[in-house]
């Protein structure tokens, strides 16, 4: 039987957005602000949540691990960083999620206005996404009624972004949440991410 895809609908004020994964993704020290600077980091963390979207879709499914090959049944990943990563586990989620377009659509809009403010609203909007998938784990957590192992994605270790057909395509990602993929493996909405959590006996 092939696994079933579920919907996971969020609301937005279940997302918390950490201000300093956003510091970080500037490039700034913590507490390390200027006025103007927290005065823009609170307007955009205010834009970013009235903005907000956030869905995933996810699966989980049996998995069988030999050396670098990862078996999911419906996806089979070559990748010796994921199955170090799974090791132990028998079970395992994959999921897209996503902050919705309209992120997106705020971020490009204050691209325009102002390069500067710009890279803040990008960044606030990639620590909601972080928000997002934070949010989905600890669902899945409650799904699975024991410990997850930290979330692994396309692009970390040797698990090449080339995956991301596969992946949102087992998903029904496209139809089930929105995301879609340029030729160059760009998720689009932009804020959004794809992982796999390995379950099983306990974490590594």
């Amino acid at each position: 039987m092939e696994p079933c895809v579920e919907v996971m609908h969020i609301r937005p004020q279940d997302v918390s957005i950490d201000l300093d994964e956003a510091r970080r993704y500037m490039g700034y020290p913590r507490n390390a602000d200027t006025s103007d600077t927290a005065d823009i980091i609170r307007r955009a963390h205010d834009e970013v949540m009235k903005a907000l979207k956030p869905a995933a879709s996810f699966l989980r499914t049996q998995i069988a691990i030999s050396v670098d090959e990862v078996d999911m049944g419906c996806i089979r990943f070559t990748s010796s960083s994921l199955a170090r990563n799974l090791s132990g586990c028998d079970r395992a989620f994959l999921f897209a999620a996503t902050c919705g377009p309209m992120v997106d659509g705020l971020v490009a809009r204050r691209q325009r206005f102002s390069l500067a403010e710009g890279a803040v609203y990008d960044a606030v909007a990639s620590a909601a996404a972080e928000g997002v998938c934070n949010e989905v784990c600890r669902r899945l957590k409650e799904i699975s009624c024991s410990s997850l192992r930290p979330r692994f994605s396309p692009g970390y270790g040797d698990l090449s972004i080339e995956v991301q057909p596969g992946f949102l395509g087992v998903l029904d990602a496209a139809r089930k949440v929105g995301i879609t993929l340029t030729d160059n493996f760009l998720m689009i909405p932009t804020k959004s991410v794809t992982a796999i959590v390995g379950e099983g006996v306990g974490n590594k």
